[in-house]
């Protein structure tokens, strides 16, 4: 009995102490990416080619010299690289061939170089990126990755490709950064040089795929095609872009067959915040279907089209500059609802439905479409918008609604061509243009606000100076060329008042107003 009592003791104690001793179960490992996955770390120093083929988390650092990271898995890779450099002779530098999800995840201060080769005979032929996913693909963390694309294309993913954070730089005989599926960026510095696209989606048979979301970032972006192109919608929240398409606008875009357009889409495109410095040989913004700007500031020289959409533009706020451009903005309705606009172009100011100007006449370079579904409009409710046009001013080929903002519109005085070359509605704001005389031919009685034109010769950098009866300045404007007439609309002018032109300080002419349209010879 007694040894049983001391074999219950000894089993009792060794029970306890493997209790307490025990180690306590393993934790699941939640990453920045939000891929939760087993919290087992597998470390590795490279030298040569690695195949992952089981899910989990893989610090990388070291090198290969000649060779590659193949993914083949089920489950979800988390590829840590710190301090990697990865150079390939025969294909690319990582290929996921299969996976649920693959995360690149760069650690903090690292510096990564993935290189390429020339040519991959070894491989399918759709294969075409130094990194290369069949899956999704995630990039993030706080370091650096240097990607060399001496084939085709940096980063190209089968799947959805999010980019988190980190610095990317791309070198590409192709494309910078492409995707057959989806594109999000929520943050990162990204500097692209490349021979085809900046970043770009491929897929145009699926309605629900093909687009491109920026919520934040820096872009720096040099290509020789387009910079940023969806094939569905492009949708652009804030960020800093610098982007240089083509050789830039220091020529007249001449090429029908190719595309070297900034920002692109097939359908929507959206702006609600930014920085936007854009030197683009084909147009600086464009989409096939409608564009909104919600605010934003744009820097833009274009050898084409400084903003276009097929369908519908609205601008609801921003600083837009177009410093160069054949067109400054052309859409089949455009709608201003504030913001500060200003425009230099080689033809016109604001075109609606391109008409029978030079903008829509057969063999220009870059020459886009307009919708045919949608009522050619132009409707100016706020902002300020000045114009340097060589052409038309403000054409709408249909009707112009000016209800309120400053307009202050230099055109051409070649008798083809117009400040304002459509009837139009005045019902608010403050409208100055000077350009041909031809002016008169486009009044409108629908307009409620009073409105005078002035013949009168005008050279560059004149100083314009409307004043009432009582010598009161209501206007001063500094011309940007010469001209052969005056128009001037505003709630201030008043029926049967007398005003003054005076011009560099000089009455040139004292006048009536006494009709809602007054023309003074």
């Amino acid at each position: 009995m007694k040894k049983i009592v001391i074999a219950i003791i000894i089993l009792t104690v060794f029970s306890l102490a493997w209790y307490i001793l025990k180690p306590p179960p393993l934790d699941n490992k939640v990453l920045d990416s939000n891929t939760t996955i087993n919290n087992k770390i597998t470390k590795v120093t490279l030298s040569e080619s690695l195949t992952i083929t089981e899910a989990g988390i893989y610090e990388l650092t070291g090198q290969i010299k000649d060779g590659l990271i193949t993914v083949h898995t089920d489950g979800k890779v988390i590829l840590v690289l710190n301090n990697v450099t990865i150079k390939n002779s025969k294909g690319p530098a990582i290929y996921v061939e299969q996976s649920e999800a693959t995360t690149i995840e760069l650690t903090g201060g690292s510096i990564n170089q993935l290189t390429d080769s020339d040519s991959y005979s070894i491989y399918k032929e759709d294969v075409n990126g130094t990194i290369f996913s069949r899956n999704n693909l995630i990039i993030t963390g706080k370091g650096t990755l240097k990607v060399n694309a001496d084939y085709k294309n940096g980063i190209v993913s089968e799947g959805p490709l999010t980019i988190e954070s980190g610095t990317i730089e791309i070198d590409a005989l192709e494309d910078g950064i492409q995707s057959l599926d989806n594109i999000i960026i929520k943050d990162g510095i990204i500097n692209i040089n490349s021979a085809g696209n900046g970043i770009r989606t491929v897929n145009d048979t699926h309605t629900e795929i093909g687009y491109i979301q920026i919520e934040n970032g820096a872009f720096n972006i040099r290509a020789t095609l387009d910079g940023i192109q969806a094939t569905t919608y492009l949708s652009i929240k804030n960020g800093i872009f610098d982007i240089r398409t083509g050789n830039g606008s220091s020529i007249a875009w001449t090429n029908q067959t190719i595309s070297a357009k900034a920002l692109k889409s097939k359908k929507n495109l959206i702006i609600e915040n930014g920085s936007f410095t854009i030197d683009s040989a084909d147009d600086a913004i464009h989409t096939n279907s409608s564009l909104s700007i919600i605010d934003g500031a744009f820097h833009i020289s274009s050898g084409d089209d400084g903003i276009h959409a097929d369908d519908t533009i609205i601008i609801n706020n921003g600083t837009i500059a177009i410093m160069k451009s054949y067109e400054g903005i052309e859409a089949a309705s455009i709608n201003i609802n504030g913001g500060s606009i200003t425009i230099t172009a080689s033809d016109d100011g604001i075109n609606v439905g391109g008409g029978s100007d030079s903008s829509s006449q057969s063999g220009r370079a870059g020459q886009n479409q307009f919708s045919t579904s949608i009522k050619y409009k132009l409707t100016l409710n706020s902002g300020m918008i000045e114009i340097d046009a060589s052409g038309d001013g403000l054409d709408a080929n249909g009707n112009i609604y000016i209800n309120g903002g400053e307009i202050y519109v230099n055109s051409s005085t070649n008798d083809e061509k117009r400040e304002l070359d459509s009837e139009y509605v005045i019902t608010g704001g403050t409208l100055m243009t000077i350009g041909t005389n031809r002016i008169s031919e486009t009044t409108t009685n629908l307009s409620t606000q009073l409105t005078i034109i002035l013949s009168t010769a005008i050279k560059s950098n004149d100083k314009i100076v409307i004043t009432d009866s009582k010598d009161n300045e209501l206007f001063e404007y500094t011309t940007k060329k010469q001209s052969e007439s005056i128009v001037y609309s505003s709630p201030l002018l008043k029926l049967n008042e007398r005003y003054k032109l005076k011009i560099n300080d000089a009455v040139i002419k004292t006048f009536n107003i006494s009709s809602n349209t007054t023309v003074v010879e």
